[in-house]
């Protein structure tokens, strides 16, 4: 399913990202929810209520909002394998203190390799080396949401 002529789709209700041919429109794959195509391997779930995410050599980068029953948000790196079938957690990312983003959410990777992680409903934004140490942050500390963020390496 990982194919440069499909558009990727993310259904949050149903916690999944859809995989659509651009040609024909139909539907080629899911990643994620209760009818996935790819067995996670390695973890107890793979994203619940995600927002933004972002497709990558090899996989895909998801920013998990996670649910009431699991009160934590994260940013995760899944690595697809197409032939097996598998997803694989292989980078994570949850701030020092836990937060819990209901809303909103936003991830993307630089071109530097780092990623620019939003968390919207706490007011704070990340930037993440892939060693996972935060390299930059700003945290507003006013209770207000944060809109999704965009990372300009060149103006």
């Amino acid at each position: 399913a990982a194919d440069e002529a499909a558009y990727y789709v993310s259904l949050r209700t149903l916690d999944a990202i859809a995989v659509v041919h651009r040609g024909t429109r139909e539907l080629v794959g899911m990643i994620g929810g209760d009818h996935s195509d790819y067995e996670l391997v390695g973890g107890d779930r793979m994203f619940e209520s995600q927002h933004r995410f972002q497709r990558i050599a090899g996989g895909v980068l998801v920013f998990d909002n996670g649910s009431p029953e699991h009160y934590e948000s994260r940013v995760i790196e899944l690595a697809l394998d197409d032939e097996a079938g598998t997803a694989e957690v292989v980078w994570s990312h949850e701030p020092a203190q836990s937060l819990y983003v209901p809303t909103l959410g936003d991830v993307s990777q630089t071109r530097a390799g780092t990623r620019l992680v939003t968390w919207s409903t706490a007011g704070q934004i990340d930037e993440v080396a892939a060693d996972g140490t935060v390299t930059w942050q700003v945290n507003l500390d006013m209770g207000a949401a944060l809109g999704y963020t965009t990372h300009v390496d060149h103006i």
